[in-house]
């Protein structure tokens, strides 16, 4: 197992390495001339904890990308970590025809990961999103 960082959670995966005695993998991770990312696991993996916050929301993009890259790599039980999931303040509709982005993010992890585990979530109905994973 290694620990898997996003862009924006390079210091925190390191803190978490060094506390739990779990290596880091090294990323390859630059934008394109268009701006877009680009993320590359340099090495072979058996599992990963993917550390990544959904803030800012190019964060999404990075951890998305970061999970797919991982199970490129070979990792085939990934674990979320999110020390801060944005868009969890809408996690119901206030008015008719919202987007809920709770849900949608959810929805979009569930797919990726095996379990997520988040630091601050904003409520209760958005850690229900998440379900048995969460």
């Amino acid at each position: 197992m290694k620990i898997v960082s996003t862009g924006n959670s390079e210091g925190l995966s390191s803190k978490i390495s060094s506390i739990l005695g779990i290596p880091l993998a090294r990323i390859n991770r630059r934008r394109f001339a268009d701006g877009e990312l680009y993320v590359r696991v340099e090495e072979e993996l058996d599992d990963a904890i993917v550390v990544g916050s959904t803030y800012p929301d190019s964060g999404i993009i990075d951890i998305l990308l970061t999970a797919d890259a991982s199970a490129n790599a070979g990792a085939k039980g990934m674990i979320l970590l999110v020390p801060y999931f944005g868009y969890a303040r809408q996690d119901s509709m206030f008015q008719r025809y919202e987007a809920v982005s709770a849900r949608v993010l959810s929805e979009l992890f569930k797919e990726k990961f095996e379990r997520i585990f988040v630091v601050n979530m904003h409520s209760p109905e958005g850690m229900a999103f998440l379900g048995n994973k969460g």
